[in-house]
């Protein structure tokens, strides 16, 4: 009988275990904390007398695949551990970085790892673009376009600028969801506040 049999896969035992905690210990965090993520990994029982099944590294990804952080490697065969963690400081969360962080862990079989993710979230509401203030949008047929939202829990207004290609109207109804009043282009090329 093989040492997999009963596996569905043929390699699960292969593959170490792994958990995710957080410093502080929840996963909802305001704008601007900084977080510790740290990644646990184990080999599985019945592969402790196979030293090649044992945690050889562990790594951490940020939500775009991006490898961040320290490297974490066990030192030889003969010193490793059974229980080896590595830690991922995030420091001063912004909003673009509330997301999943994705843990691998593996041993010396070169396809055989753990990959294990964490959700960072937003404490309190979900951030949503707010009820717009009245704003003077000047030369929309200019390539640079700003954009200000009002996301609740947050105290300052995010501002965003970038190249589109987009009309005044289409900008503002998009952006801030104004009545349908505002559909059509000005022929002065100019949007100005109303009062």
């Amino acid at each position: 009988m093989s040492e997999n049999a009963g596996n569905h896969d043929g390699h699960t035992r292969k593959k170490p275990v792994v958990e995710i905690s957080s410093s502080p210990e929840n996963n909802s965090f305001p704008v601007g904390a900084s977080i510790n993520l740290t990644c646990k990994a184990e080999l599985r029982a019945e592969d402790e007398s196979h030293l090649d099944r044992w945690v050889n590294y562990i790594r951490w990804y940020d939500p775009q695949g991006n490898e961040i952080g320290a490297k974490c490697q066990q030192p030889d065969r003969e010193k490793r551990v059974k229980k080896y963690s590595c830690q991922s400081l995030l420091k001063k969360l912004t909003v673009d970085k509330f997301a999943n962080y994705i843990c691998q862990s593996g041993n010396d079989y070169p396809n055989h790892c753990t990959r294990k993710s964490f959700k960072v979230r937003i404490q309190g509401k979900q951030i949503r673009p707010h009820r717009a203030e009245c704003l003077d949008i000047i030369n929309y047929s200019s390539a640079l376009r700003r954009e200000i939202l009002m996301l609740s829990g947050l105290e300052k207004p995010v501002i965003r600028e970038e190249m589109a290609e987009t009309s005044a109207a289409a900008l503002i109804n998009s952006l801030f969801q104004l009545p349908e009043a505002i559909s059509e282009r000005p022929k002065s090329g100019f949007l100005k506040r109303n009062g």
